[in-house]
């Protein structure tokens, strides 16, 4: 027969002693980490944005009828437009078919390449209210730069459910605004 190798770690309470020494470290160890961490903070880039000193407007047409539905609160718009964070068009009142939209003036458009179509991006949601759960609905986007159109857009709902989405476009160099 042979022997059997009993671990003995010396003193008969040293492994309660030995499992709070190991978790004081870890514990210890991870509050540190998290003190060095919240002091040694990378700053993000600094972003400078060249806006563009040309007049866009947009031109939003429907092909249906925008209202509200019963499932939409009383104080949400029935047609809204928002850019950089803010409301461009906000209606509440329903809206005839047919019916030509128009936001005259939009500040703040960045000057980006043709590859950062995400510099300049307009949501738009239209709620089309109770109308048959099997119709897709249409709204037309139309982005005029000094009054000559620069990109346009036909968005489509699922069926039954408001169009809504993200209309993309790049802002032209201030070089280019007079030559186009």
């Amino acid at each position: 027969k042979r022997p059997q190798v009993i671990f003995n770690y010396g003193l008969p309470g040293m492994r309660p002693t030995l499992a709070i020494i190991v978790c004081v470290t870890i514990l210890g160890g991870l509050q540190l980490y998290m003190q060095h961490r919240q002091r040694v903070r990378i700053a993000p880039p600094i972003v400078v944005e060249d806006f563009s000193e040309a007049t866009y407007s947009l031109q939003l047409t429907l092909t249906f009828q925008a209202e509200r539905d019963s499932f939409a609160f009383e104080e949400d718009p029935i047609i809204l437009l928002r850019f950089r964070g803010e409301d461009l068009l906000a209606v509440h009142d329903p809206v005839p078919v047919g019916t030509i939209l128009r936001v005259e003036k939009i500040d703040h458009v960045v000057v980006a390449e043709e590859n950062e179509r995400n510099a300049n991006e307009i949501y738009y949601e239209v709620l089309t209210g109770e109308t048959e759960p099997s119709v897709a609905r249409c709204v037309r986007l139309q982005l005029f730069c000094d009054g000559e159109l620069l990109e346009e857009e036909s968005a489509w709902s699922a069926p039954g459910e408001p169009v809504r989405g993200t209309f993309r476009f790049v802002g032209l160099s201030n070089s280019l605004v007079g030559d186009e």
